[in-house]
């Protein structure tokens, strides 16, 4: 059995400036024999349990610190999508997501993130259960994250208030 493995790219654009891409394996292999006809069975490793979203931070993250140094930090995720109901009425739906960025990446939510930024990130899902202070027990399913990426406006918007206030005192 042979295996190639080729990457792929996809690319959305966010606007006119910002570009995000995502890269993928596709992972070629080759059955049989060599008198035989070949089949070729795509596998996208990639794909498998993964998850990639873009949207705004729904609260301020909630980091916790433990005694080896290590770092947690959570939040949630809004994605909104905007589908037709049965009036022919165009609605907007919210889904929120729960996150877990673990170490540097917790650090640099703690510092540079806060409610309503836009992040884009790439990781996968996970289940876990826990009991209550009432002895109820839970489920939730989280992302935990294995990158992201800071796709907010603040720099444009910070430029586009720095023109205005240029703007302001010119004399005509």
């Amino acid at each position: 059995m042979t295996k190639k493995v080729k990457t792929s790219r996809f690319c959305a654009s966010l606007n006119q400036s910002k570009l995000l891409c995502f890269n993928f394996n596709i992972q070629f292999q080759k059955f049989g024999s060599k008198n035989k006809k070949f089949k070729y069975i795509y596998i996208m490793k990639s794909l498998i349990n993964s998850v990639r979203l873009m949207g705004h931070v729904g609260a301020t993250p909630s980091v916790k610190s433990f005694d080896n140094g290590n770092k947690v930090a959570k939040l949630i995720l809004a994605t909104n999508e905007r589908q037709k109901n049965a009036k022919g009425e165009t609605i907007a739906i919210t889904h929120w997501h729960n996150l877990v960025f673990w170490g540097k990446q917790a650090e640099l939510i703690e510092k540079y993130i806060g409610k309503g930024e836009r992040i884009a990130i790439e990781g996968t899902l996970a289940n876990r259960s826990y009991e209550t202070k009432t002895g109820e027990k839970k489920q939730i399913t989280e992302v935990r994250v294995d990158s992201f990426e800071f796709v907010s406006r603040k720099t444009q918007t910070a430029n586009a208030a720095k023109a205005s206030d240029v703007a302001d005192d010119l004399p005509f």
